[in-house]
């Protein structure tokens, strides 16, 4: 997991891919990003398309090109966390040019995570 946060660190901006309500994928550049308590999470406005995409099918990408053309394909399920708590906590300590407000922002935990580093010829796969 730490290797795949510094993995998008370095890089900065993300895509994430997601499934609309009218089947087809839908991609759109991401930054946020954050480990908390054990788990990833990555964030968005609650009123985004993209929001109601992952709420209503929760499987994504995520993917983005790294330095010396190595790059990520990340995986994974995405459960929102309901609780305005917990999401207080989470955006905390988020990796983010401007605040997340819990009352605004959905928090995404990823799960079922399989994330492909690739380098050249070689590549390693990380799960959790």
């Amino acid at each position: 997991m730490e290797e795949v946060m510094q993995f998008l660190n370095e890089a900065g901006v993300y895509y994430i891919s997601s499934v609309g309500s009218d089947g087809k994928p839908h991609s759109r550049p991401f930054g946020s990003r954050m480990i908390f308590e054990g788990n990833f999470y990555i964030a968005t406005g609650i009123q985004k398309a993209v929001c109601k995409q992952i709420s209503a099918y929760p499987y994504v990408e995520l993917v983005t090109m790294g330095k010396d053309r190595a790059w990520i394909r990340i995986a994974a399920k995405a459960l929102p966390v309901e609780d305005i708590e917990t999401r207080k906590r989470i955006f905390a300590g988020m990796n983010s040019p401007r605040p997340f407000l819990a009352e605004e922002q959905m928090a995404f935990a990823l799960t079922e995570v399989t994330a492909t580093i690739y380098e050249g010829e070689n590549q390693r796969t990380i799960t959790w």
